[in-house]
């Protein structure tokens, strides 16, 4: 697995910094690394769950939100108590463009919450803000403002910022 995330990382860089480091003989290629991800997500013995994930944000990082959704559910049904698999997958949903289906994964998320213990230690005001830009962008502008703030007062509890709260506020159309 770490050859393969090294492969796709220096395939990566931009091609001046490839030229440079390549003189030191570092070579990569995305291709090549995504490669030897996925067999060491279908092949492979310890690292089968990181090899997955890696290549749902290596996906994501290239705007191939269709299969890393794929890769994502694959975790999502081996660990449906996951919150992280949960919340990425309802965020991929939302990046891909489809702004209702990542609202019902969103909100899918937050019923699971409420049952006891069904997650560990979820930080649901993540869900709140990614259940506020997909409402945003499907024009829902008073149930994203509701969830906005239903976050931040989350976020106040457990000490955090409220920087997301007022980006996700401050692009809200003022005409309601």
């Amino acid at each position: 697995m770490v050859v393969g995330v090294y492969e796709y990382v220096v395939g990566a860089l931009p091609w001046p910094f490839k030229f440079l480091v390549g003189f030191a003989g570092v070579t990569g290629s995305k291709s090549r690394g995504l490669e030897m991800l996925y067999d060491d997500a279908n092949r492979g013995i310890l690292t089968t769950v990181e090899a997955r994930t890696v290549i749902a944000l290596f996906l994501r990082r290239e705007g191939r939100y269709q299969e890393a959704i794929q890769v994502v559910r694959t975790l999502k049904t081996q660990y449906p108590h996951d919150y992280l698999f949960r919340l990425e997958e309802a965020n991929l949903l939302k990046d891909a463009g489809a702004g209702m289906g990542a609202v019902e994964a969103y909100r899918q998320i937050l019923a699971d919450a409420a049952k006891p213990n069904y997650f560990f230690q979820a930080r649901l005001e993540l869900t709140y803000f990614g259940l506020g830009d997909a409402l945003r962008g499907q024009r829902h502008y008073g149930e994203a403002a509701q969830s906005y703030e239903t976050g931040r007062r989350r976020k106040e509890r457990w000490g955090g910022t409220q920087d997301k709260v007022v980006a996700g506020c401050r692009r809200i159309p003022r005409s309601e």
